[in-house]
């Protein structure tokens, strides 16, 4: 579930980007602790490593992106996990989505029951988006972006962090443009700022 930050500065510096990252990563990990969300995705199958933006370490907006997998996911059971989240208290709000019967998105959409989760906390409102798949419906265990972007400079992070903070600052991000944008911009066309990504 995105929920995207209002941003007021049109033009913020590079050490504030680089602490915004660093802050959010924190924030997301005392999250966790406090709610304990995590655990209740937790049984009801094998919970992956959060992925996205914080396993890159280039957050710049409070979303975290999961994936759970287990033998057998009915209906029923993704029922049973929606009611297990929207008891926690912490849970302000929820999305689901089915492709299984339902794949109707102009967009591939891997096929699952997906959740999204709206959770406020200390000033924030986290969105916690997760994949619950059977092993056969799970495309590919490996992320393009993981090794190409654990090697990246600082130059290449800060052009990431400026572009995507731009996108949601002129109301961009999650209408024309979606991270994936920004990675490929800069590992498959040497983008280094906001000018060259337009």
């Amino acid at each position: 579930m995105m929920i995207l930050p209002k941003f007021t500065d049109p033009n913020p510096s590079v050490e504030w980007l680089r602490k915004e990252q660093d802050r959010l990563h924190s924030q997301a990990d005392k999250m966790i602790a406090t709610t304990h969300i995590m655990d209740v995705f937790a049984k009801y199958g094998k919970l992956s490593a959060i992925g996205g933006s914080y396993q890159y370490g280039l957050m710049i907006y409070p979303d975290l992106n999961i994936g759970l997998v287990a033998d057998i996911v009915t209906k029923k059971c993704f029922a049973m996990l929606v009611a297990g989240l929207a008891s926690n208290p912490q849970v302000r709000g929820i999305q689901t989505a089915d492709t299984i019967n339902f794949n109707l998105s102009r967009h591939p959409r891997p096929k699952g029951y997906w959740v999204g989760l709206d959770i406020p906390s200390e000033g924030d409102r986290w969105g916690i988006d997760c994949w619950f798949q059977q092993p056969d419906w799970v495309e590919s265990q490996e992320d393009e972006y993981t090794e190409r972007l654990s090697v990246i400079d600082q130059a290449a992070r800060d052009a990431i962090l400026a572009i995507k903070y731009n996108l949601i600052f002129k109301g961009e991000y999650g209408k024309k443009y979606l991270s994936y944008d920004v990675y490929d911009a800069i590992l498959d066309r040497g983008v280094r700022s906001l000018q060259d990504f337009k």
